[in-house]
C-alpha cells in the first residue's frame, strides 16, 4: 500500500484513513491470536492507531507501517499481561513477528491439545480453572460465585495445573 506523505507532516489525513480501513481488521485478527479478549483487543487496536496518528509526522513513505503497527500491538499485549500479575498470565504465549505459517499451525495445534486436556478435568475443577485462568477472577471472586472458600479454589487450581502439566508431558513423550 503506497501512502501519501508530505515533506513536513509524514502521513496525511487521507492516507491515514486508508491505512485504518485497510489494516484495522487485519490487525485485530492478528492480535486476537495473542489475546482472546475481544473488547481488550479492540481497545488495543484503537490505541495502536492513535499512536500512529500522534506520531504520523515522523513516518516516511518507505516505512513499513504494517510491521510497526503489529509491533506496537504486540508490545501493548505484553504490557497487558504484565499488568495481570503472575497468576493470571497462564494463557500468554510469546509470539514473534518472524513466525512462519508452520509456526502458527504448530501453535494452533498446541492450543488445541491444551483445550483437550482442560476438557478432561472434572467438571467442578474445570469450572474453577476457567474462572480463574480465562475469565481472570480472583480466588475470592471464584469462591463467591461457586459458594466455596478461596482455599478450595486454590486446591482446585493446584490440582488442575498438576493434571494439565502431567497430561501434556505424556503427550510429548508419546508422540
Amino acid at each position: 500500500m503506497l501512502l501519501k506523505t508530505t515533506a513536513y507532516n509524514g502521513l496525511d489525513n487521507e492516507s491515514f484513513c486508508k491505512l485504518y480501513k485497510e489494516y484495522q481488521q487485519v490487525l485485530f485478527k492478528k492480535l486476537l491470536l495473542l489475546l482472546d479478549a475481544h473488547e481488550v483487543v479492540k481497545d488495543i487496536v484503537q490505541e495502536v492507531f492513535m499512536k500512529i496518528w500522534v506520531r504520523r509526522k515522523y513516518f516516511k513513505a518507505d516505512a513499513s507501517l504494517k510491521t510497526y503497527m503489529y509491533r506496537i500491538g504486540h508490545n501493548m499485549i505484553v504490557d497487558y499481561y504484565r499488568s495481570l500479575g503472575r497468576k493470571q498470565r497462564f494463557a500468554f504465549i510469546s509470539f514473534s513477528i518472524t513466525h512462519t505459517d508452520d509456526d502458527k499451525i504448530f501453535l494452533e495445534d498446541c492450543l488445541l491439545k491444551l483445550e483437550d486436556v482442560i476438557d478432561k478435568l472434572p467438571p467442578k475443577r474445570k469450572q474453577v480453572f476457567e474462572l480463574c485462568k480465562f475469565k481472570q477472577k480472583s480466588y475470592e471472586e471464584a469462591g463467591e460465585i461457586l459458594n466455596v472458600s478461596p482455599s478450595t479454589i486454590s486446591d482446585h487450581i493446584v490440582k488442575a495445573n498438576q493434571f494439565i502439566r502431567s497430561e501434556l508431558v505424556k503427550q510429548v513423550y508419546s508422540a
